[in-house]
């Protein structure tokens, strides 16, 4: 998924605080501002559109087989 894309999509979940999330290159890709920070990388390149196409279920699935970690 392109990095704007990525953005745009993430920013519209977020309603307080800072969402980090570093995608499997390494970029970093910020929405909002402020406290709390949550940071979320993305190990698994294919994890971009599971959590676009199916976020309720990919994002469990993902923690657990560890291709995405949160900090």
């Amino acid at each position: 998924m392109e990095p704007v894309l990525l953005e745009k999509f993430y920013s519209r979940l977020k309603r307080q605080g800072c969402l980090a999330i570093i995608d499997t290159e390494g970029r970093a890709h910020v929405c909002g501002s402020g406290t709390p920070v949550v940071t979320v990388r993305l190990h698994d390149p294919a994890l971009h559109w599971k959590l676009f196409l199916r976020p309720e279920i990919s994002a469990g699935e993902a923690y657990m087989e560890g291709t995405l970690t949160l900090k």
